[in-house]
């Protein structure tokens, strides 16, 4: 997506703006890694178990891996009927 197209003159913004910009884009990166960072190491034992048995099998079934993720976490009823 871009804010300005700038072309050889640069974008018509100010420095300042553009150094904003910069800050809120590097936030929203640093939060969506922290994010996800956290995301896996909660779920690091489950994770586990999905790969050890891909390891094993090589495939699995949409139901196994539910059957494998209901015994770390809970799964609403709307996502276990995918």
């Amino acid at each position: 997506i871009a804010i300005d197209d700038g072309g050889f003159g640069g974008p018509s913004y100010s420095e300042e703006l553009g150094e904003k910009i910069d800050a809120a884009i590097r936030q929203l990166s640093d939060e969506g890694y922290t994010l996800a960072i956290k995301l896996l190491m909660d779920n690091r034992a489950c994770l586990d178990r999905l790969a050890d048995e891909l390891v094993e099998e090589e495939t699995m079934s949409g139901t196994r891996l539910r059957e494998i993720v209901k015994m770390y976490t809970e799964v609403p009823d709307k996502l276990a009927a995918v």
